[in-house]
């Protein structure tokens, strides 16, 4: 067709400032600012040809760097000439081409590129490949950077599809940590058994993911959602709130000790965390507080929120002096790699065994993919939880008749049950004072990011990250 990647650029910028996953929602996606990289037909299957394709697209914002998006979508012709395109990340049809290319190891040329299938030895154990002829796919939660669906055959073991919806060329953590956590035998993830590669043509710009296929894992939920419902319920489940959170504690310092259990491993060796190595931890922190809060202090709303926001911009160097307070005395305890955007979002609780899983090793995904891999303390993933119970806390207690969810006890028992577990393995600091510190600085830089996120995506949550940073002022004013 004529102009095809034009009216499929105008289509689909019609719709894509509303998705959630769409990052650049302060960039309005004018058609023209909208160019189609790849155009790539998937499959026609018993629809007319051109009907499902693949698109890489490019956001060029008026200033800075532009970001790269990864869309499967329908296109149909209209009468008029036009093209109507929706999304198709959760079309059966999609979920089949993309397994089958996946089972086949095969590839799709683009003009540009090349689409790769990828599969793992756990992806022939597991016994799913190739997919089934009939597929239903239903989508995991609605809140979330990517698009992750369960995909469904008769007869045939489930699998989890995630569509990484940014595009980055790179090594994406998620593929790396499942294959080094597969090759250490760590039973607490679902296997890796496969991933969509894409293949720049021009081999200046290395490959990139667009989407993974884990085993799925039938009768399970996100932590969240069992302790939100019970919660919510009114169900007296104080005593199994205190389990998981135990049980978290002692399944994310396995993790941990596996994360750091190959010393001679370049991408998993445990780093000695240096004068410099902290250095740059810090300034990394510091520098993303700023512009935080820079951004928090032009924020201007109504009613005693604003007098809170204007507290916090008020004690902005407060708040710096806290998080340099990580160089008042040396580190010991040695940088890992960690999951990295770790909450109990990112945690499956499965009913029958009473197990605990986790999911998602991919990162922050506002941050880059080097930035995901570096080494840290283990305080990042455990500021993370402290951080989830507060948010559960907080949203449990909007609900009328809720019981009520204490995040101080479970982030306690949580740190007591993962200190038990980890004592002795070199990233658990044998000084108390460092592990308080560790703590508050990476609490406080959670926060902070947490204080950047709603800001963008979700301005009613904005006051649980704020008390959260207030309460760390009332600590540090009351010492």
């Amino acid at each position: 067709m004529p102009d095809a990647d034009g009216r499929v650029a105008a289509a689909t910028a019609g719709w894509l400032r509303q998705a959630r996953w769409f990052g650049d929602k302060h960039h309005e996606p004018a058609s023209s600012r909208l160019t189609v990289l790849e155009n790539i037909l998937l499959a026609a299957g018993d629809t007319p040809a051109g009907n499902l394709r693949l698109l890489v697209l490019a956001i060029e914002p008026a200033v800075g760097a532009g970001s790269r998006y990864i869309v499967p979508v329908r296109c149909l012709e209209q009468p008029d000439g036009s093209v109507l395109t929706t999304d198709a990340a959760t079309d059966p049809a999609f979920a089949h081409w993309l397994l089958a290319l996946l089972a086949a190891e095969g590839s799709v040329p683009g003009r540009e590129g090349r689409l790769c299938g990828r599969r793992t030895a756990a992806a022939t154990r597991a016994g799913v490949w190739p997919p089934g002829s009939t597929l239903q796919v239903n989508p995991l939660g609605g809140d979330a950077s990517n698009t992750s669906c369960a995909v469904t055959s008769p007869g045939e073991s489930p699998v989890v599809l995630k569509l990484l919806r940014r595009f980055r060329s790179g090594i994406q953590p998620e593929v790396e940590m499942g294959l080094f956590l597969e090759h250490e035998g760590w039973p607490g993830a679902p296997p890796l058994l496969g991933w969509l590669e894409y293949q720049p043509a021009d081999g200046v710009e290395q490959a990139g993911v667009l989407a993974t296929v884990h085993a799925g894992l039938t009768e399970t939920e996100s932590l969240w959602a069992v302790l939100r419902s019970t919660a919510e319920e009114g169900t007296a489940v104080h005593q199994d709130q205190r389990e998981m959170a135990a049980g978290l504690g002692r399944l994310t310092a396995e993790l941990h000790t596996t994360l750091a259990r190959q010393p001679t491993h370049p991408a998993f060796e445990p780093l000695k965390p240096t004068a410099a190595a902290v250095a740059t931890l810090v300034t990394g922190m510091v520098e993303h507080a700023t512009a935080v809060l820079s951004e928090l202090a032009a924020v201007k709303t109504a009613g005693s929120l604003q007098s809170r926001l204007d507290r916090v911009a008020a004690h902005r160097l407060n708040l710096l002096e806290r998080l340099q307070s990580l160089q008042a005395a040396p580190l010991t305890a040695p940088f890992i790699r960690v999951h990295g955007d770790y909450h109990l979002g990112q945690v499956l609780w499965q009913r029958p065994t009473r197990r605990l899983w986790v999911i998602d090793f991919e990162g922050e995904p506002s941050r880059t993919l080097e930035q995901r891999r570096e080494k840290t303390s283990v305080f990042k993933d455990l500021a993370g939880v402290c951080r989830s119970f507060d948010y559960l806390a907080r949203t449990v207690s909007r609900v009328p008749g809720a019981s009520t969810v204490d995040a101080a006890e479970l982030s306690r028992i949580f740190l007591q049950a993962y200190e038990q577990t980890a004592a002795g393995q070199c990233f658990w600091p044998t000084d108390p004072d460092e592990v308080q510190r560790l703590l508050a600085a990476f609490t406080l830089d959670k926060a902070i990011y947490e204080l950047a996120y709603e800001l963008h995506n979700r301005p009613d949550w904005l006051e649980v990250p704020l008390a959260a940073v207030e309460r760390l002022l009332d600590a540090g004013e009351e010492r």
